[in-house]
């Protein structure tokens, strides 16, 4: 989170030895084989590490979003209104 007087670029944190850094940013994928694509490789191109979770199988989301730049939930063959429970953690999450 930036502090009003905070003038670094946004999706960017303080290292230790005052640099900018890239933060990560948090990819949410639905299939085994699916990738963050064209997507992933612009946000690498400008520095960002990426973190790729996969909720249907398993991999939990974080609690908040305070160290990273964003998050980018891509779609999948399920929909919104399917009753499945990683679709109801993903509903509250982003509320």
């Amino acid at each position: 989170m930036l502090r009003p007087d905070d003038d670094r670029p946004s999706g960017f944190g303080l290292t230790t030895c005052g640099r900018f850094t890239a933060l990560p940013v948090l990819i949410i994928l639905h299939g085994p084989m699916s990738t963050p694509g064209r997507v992933g490789n612009a946000l690498r191109a400008m520095g960002h590490p990426l973190d790729v979770r996969r909720p249907v199988f398993g991999d939990a989301l974080p609690e908040t979003l305070d160290h990273y730049a964003g998050a980018i939930m891509f779609g999948g063959p399920m929909s919104a209104n399917d009753n499945e429970d990683f679709i109801r953690r993903e509903i509250d999450w982003l509320a």
